[in-house]
């Protein structure tokens, strides 16, 4: 039953919801509109403005990449690897695989935040290979909800807990992305990799 509504949702958003880059460029355009409505300039000032802005933020860039870089080579420590490829064993029906995964991504979470979004794609991978039943983007899903648990409980210990969920949002995008990916294509083909 779960597999069948989550199978109808992911339709539903692949159907109707537009590519992420689309998004990104008509609110540009609005954000552009909206300058020119307020604070009647020229269009050329604006342009420069967004140019010079985009700049600002390669040093939040660099610190995401390293994070992930880092979250990847501790993943691929020989002994981390064959861990997981063993914890995965214990996944045998969809529903522990599926609480398994959230459970583990939750835990790797709380270490790092590069190593947590490693660690769930790695055990998705190999809880999907081991498990034929398993509904591979609810999967993905599992390996990647618990994000705004663990960063309610850093707000919540932080003395502004106001802080923008930039991290939050960015993984929703990019777990949206794997779903609409492997969503696409059919069952037989999501493990056809080699590794």
């Amino acid at each position: 039953m779960l597999a069948s509504i989550a199978d109808r949702l992911s339709r539903l958003v692949q159907r109707y919801l537009p590519d992420a880059f689309v998004i990104a460029v008509l609110l540009t355009l609005l954000v552009f509109g909206i300058g020119i409505f307020l604070k009647p300039a020229e269009p050329l000032s604006l342009v420069k403005s967004f140019g010079d802005g985009f700049w600002v933020y390669l040093t939040f860039t660099m610190q995401m990449v390293l994070l992930l870089l880092t979250g990847m080579v501790l993943a691929s420590v020989p002994f981390v690897k064959k861990g997981l490829q063993q914890l995965a064993e214990w996944a045998d029906t969809p529903t522990k695989a599926y609480v398994y995964t959230f459970c583990l991504s939750g835990a790797a979470y709380y270490i790092n935040w590069g190593l947590a979004v490693v660690v769930g794609a790695i055990l998705v991978r190999e809880i999907g290979r081991r498990n034929p039943n398993v509904h591979f983007p609810l999967l993905v899903a599992a390996a990647y909800s618990p994000l705004p648990f663990i960063q309610q409980d850093y707000q919540a210990r932080s003395d502004s807990p106001s802080q923008p969920t930039i991290i939050s949002l960015s993984i929703s995008w990019a777990s949206s992305q794997l779903l609409k990916r492997f969503s696409a294509l059919p069952p037989s083909s999501y493990f056809s990799f080699s590794s």
